[in-house]
C-alpha cells in the first residue's frame, strides 16, 4: 500500500483580463421599464460573449439617473455616470472620464429616443452622445 500523500500544488486560479464595456443610454436607475430591461438582456448577452472569449466583463453604464436603483440585481462589477447636456459639452467631465475607460460601447439610445414623441432636446442629446 502506497502512503505518499500527493503533495501537487492546488490549481492556480487564472485572473481573467477584464474588459471594459460602455452601456450608453442604458440605465440601472430609470423608472422606465422598458429601458431597465433593455440593459438587462443586453448586459447578459454582451457579458456571455466577453466570458466565452476568456475576459472578465466590468460594465460602465452611462444613461438618466431616476429614483429607483436596480444596480445591485447586476451580477457583474459596474458603475453608473449620468448623461447630462454639461457633462456632454465638457471634454474634462466625469462622462468623458467614463467613455475613456471603455474597450467597446454599445448603444441603444435610450430605446425609443430617436421616436417623434420626444421633444428636438432629447434627440439633439441622443446625437451629441455619439
Amino acid at each position: 500500500m502506497d502512503t505518499q500523500q500527493d503533495t501537487a500544488s492546488p490549481q492556480a486560479t487564472t485572473v481573467q483580463e477584464p474588459l471594459h464595456i460602455g452601456l450608453l443610454w442604458h440605465s440601472f436607475r430609470s423608472e422606465n421599464l422598458g429601458v431597465a430591461a433593455l440593459t438587462f438582456a443586453n448586459l447578459d448577452l454582451i457579458a456571455q460573449s466577453a466570458e466565452k472569449a476568456g475576459r472578465r466583463p466590468v460594465f460602465h453604464v452611462i444613461g438618466s439617473r431616476g429614483q429607483v436603483d436596480y444596480s445591485a440585481e447586476c451580477p457583474y462589477e459596474n458603475d453608473f455616470t449620468n448623461v447630462g447636456i454639461k457633462a456632454l459639452v465638457n471634454p474634462f467631465s466625469e462622462l468623458h472620464r467614463a467613455f475613456g475607460r471603455c474597450d467597446v460601447v454599445f448603444d441603444i439610445g435610450a430605446g425609443d429616443s430617436f421616436s417623434d414623441i420626444y421633444a428636438w432636446g432629447r434627440f439633439a442629446m441622443m446625437i451629441g452622445s455619439k
